[in-house]
């Protein structure tokens, strides 16, 4: 098997990418050049325009550039011209492009709390969701991250393994559940958890915040 080392989209070109436990597959990110899951990259393609689009859901036709969801290599790519090298022509990328991505990644990882909320595989409070995680039925946590300190650390005192989500505002989430705010969350449903754990991640390369483990 062969890794592709120009970052390009293997659809458009007939190549087959590198196949990863799971099904997953690998591409190189055209500023680092380290290759790494798609799960943890953003792929980008040219619209008729010559602009740069990012494609966050790696369905959208044409030749693709990929590079790790950071927003420093980003920024690099959009001032250093990696995008009109690695595509040998002429492409220019919108301003303020990680930015934009930032927002992007949000209303997806926010969409997704909203589809645990319709399935009602979400608890929202402090006693709630401690409730669902002293019982075993939480599979993952989410902690605003300008929530206190003092609470999180009583939540998930006890809890080991479990995974935590903290790169949200209370505003941001309380937006999802139809409240002003939200500070404590719990997600049931492993399927919504992992997709969740999957876009925040690459939302933590462009937020300050991080994700961690209880």
């Amino acid at each position: 098997m062969r890794v592709f080392a120009n970052g390009c989209d293997p659809k458009s070109s007939g190549q087959k990418g590198l196949p990863l436990s799971g099904g997953a597959r690998e591409r190189r990110c055209i500023v680092t050049r380290q290759v790494r899951p798609t799960g943890e990259l953003i792929r980008f393609v040219t619209a008729p325009d010559n602009l740069i689009v990012p494609d966050l859901g790696n369905r959208l036709p044409g030749r693709g550039f990929w590079m790790l969801a950071r927003r420093d290599v980003v920024d690099e790519a959009c001032s250093s011209g990696f995008f009109r090298k690695a595509a040998k022509g002429s492409l220019a990328a919108e301003l303020e492009l990680s930015s934009k991505i930032e927002q992007l990644l949000l209303e997806r990882c926010l969409g997704i709390v909203g589809m645990a909320r319709r399935a009602n595989a979400i608890v929202n409070g402090f006693e709630k969701t401690r409730a669902s995680i002293s019982s075993g039925r939480a599979v993952l946590a989410i902690i605003a991250s300008d929530g206190a300190r003092g609470g999180r650390e009583k939540l998930l005192s006890g809890s080991r393994g479990l995974p935590v989500i903290s790169i949200f505002s209370r505003i941001e989430l309380g937006r999802v559940l139809g409240r002003d705010e939200a500070v404590f969350l719990a997600i049931s449903n492993a399927g919504i958890a992992a997709k969740l754990q999957g876009e925040s991640d690459r939302l933590a390369g462009f937020r300050e915040s991080q994700i961690t483990d209880g």
